[in-house]
């Protein structure tokens, strides 16, 4: 449809449906090519772009020939179901984010109660931004879920705040962590264990991980 518009479109509509499809390929090379990660999300600014050229290649067919109308119904035709489809994406995709985050804010209440309202850190390989908002600690991306190094747990102990590691396994003897007694938590279908280390507490830190 965004072709059909530049090809169909009146002079200004041209103008403004090329504008947006070079605006659309800027944020997906920019996403394709800049964003490490793979999170759909980030074309969205790409998908409104693109509406505007398709949604001008629709209208020219609605108001086109016999020929032209007619493959502008059959385009509104196919569209209904695919709406369809993409709400009931949606919903999916919503109740298993939300299933999610609410695992994250059971293990961060967990923290904000362990924490006892003292100043408080963590390092967790998933989900650390809700874990945080939850718990009210000051929260990390631990990069290795087998547990940290024990230069990470140096840096996040230099605040003298209490310092929880979240891990969803329990770390080998011989990590940094190995003399730390963890707690385990269950939540929603989550099984996390929690390492607290007091400021008081020199665990046996090494610079491996566990």
């Amino acid at each position: 449809l965004s072709v059909v518009g530049l090809f169909r479109a009146t002079r200004q509509e041209r103008v403004a449906g090329l504008v947006a499809s070079v605006a659309a390929l800027a944020v997906t090379i920019e996403y394709l090519v800049f964003v490490p990660v793979s999170a759909a999300r980030f074309l969205l600014p790409a998908y409104a772009f693109l509406a505007i050229p398709a949604s001008i290649g629709l209208v020219s067919l609605l108001r086109g020939r016999t020929v032209a109308r007619s493959a502008g119904v059959i385009v509104l035709l196919l569209a209904i179901p695919w709406a369809i489809w993409q709400a009931g994406v949606a919903e999916r995709v919503e109740t298993a984010s939300r299933q999610v985050n609410e695992r994250f804010r059971e293990v961060g209440h967990q923290l904000m109660r362990l924490a006892a309202g003292a100043p408080c850190s963590f390092l967790s390989p998933h989900g650390y931004p809700q874990i945080q908002i939850a718990s009210g600690c000051a929260g990390d991306e631990l990069r290795r879920a087998r547990g940290p190094t024990g230069r990470e747990l140096d840096r996040l102990r230099d605040g003298g705040e209490s310092v929880f590691v979240l891990l969803r396994n329990p770390v080998r003897p011989s990590s940094p962590l190995g003399a730390v007694e963890p707690m385990r938590f269950s939540g929603s279908g989550n099984v996390w264990f929690i390492y607290h280390l007091p400021a008081t507490l020199q665990p046996n830190v090494s610079e491996g991980a566990g």
